[in-house]
């Protein structure tokens, strides 16, 4: 596979991650991913793992895209200085209908607002279809993505109880307080 700053520790494209509803760096998100696909054990970012275990992790998609692809594939998730910007409609499009695995879910230690939002997502997905890149056919570009004040409500399923107590400290603190921003930031 070609070099792709997207794929880069050095990348400083940010983004508000579907999942989560939360913003964050695609370096971090790319370093998490190569340490769960190596077999390591991480101990952060459990939602995170969760997620890329049941196939609905935008950053896994952006990973296959690139690796699959039969053709050049351009490199719109990188940047050298901090830019905020969106995922584009394919990649929202391939993730926007899964649905994670209660199986799955019981291998990580998640907290009640991170099961809530993994079993929610399909809904944040469409709304960032809405104004998503590429939606038209057209290239591309880098676009501030709408902020949100509070996370999305949706009706779901509601597991009976976690499988597992949520470890004390700053990341689950964060998880639990609804602020995945934080959580995903203090795991990174």
């Amino acid at each position: 596979m070609a070099f792709y700053l997207t794929l880069s520790r050095e990348n400083q494209f940010q983004f508000t991650c579907p999942v989560f509803n939360a913003t964050t760096k695609m370096a971090a998100c790319m370093m998490l991913r190569e340490a769960v696909w190596m077999g390591k054990r991480v101990e952060k970012r459990q939602g995170c793992q969760a997620a890329m275990s049941c196939g609905m992790c935008p950053a896994a998609a952006i990973v296959s895209k690139m690796s699959y692809s039969r053709g050049p594939v351009s490199d719109d998730y990188g940047s050298k200085e901090p830019k905020v910007g969106k995922l584009h409609a394919d990649i929202l499009d391939r993730l926007k209908n899964v649905i994670p695995i209660q199986r799955e879910l019981g291998r990580f230690t998640l907290s009640d607002q991170e099961r809530q939002m993994l079993l929610t997502t399909r809904g944040r997905f469409e709304d960032q279809l809405k104004s998503a890149p590429g939606r038209d056919g057209k290239a591309t570009a880098f676009i501030e993505p709408k902020r949100h004040a509070a996370l999305v409500n949706e009706p779901g399923q509601r597991p009976a109880a976690p499988t597992r107590s949520p470890q004390n400290s700053t990341v689950n603190h964060a998880a639990m307080t609804g602020d995945m921003t934080a959580a995903i930031n203090a795991a990174a």
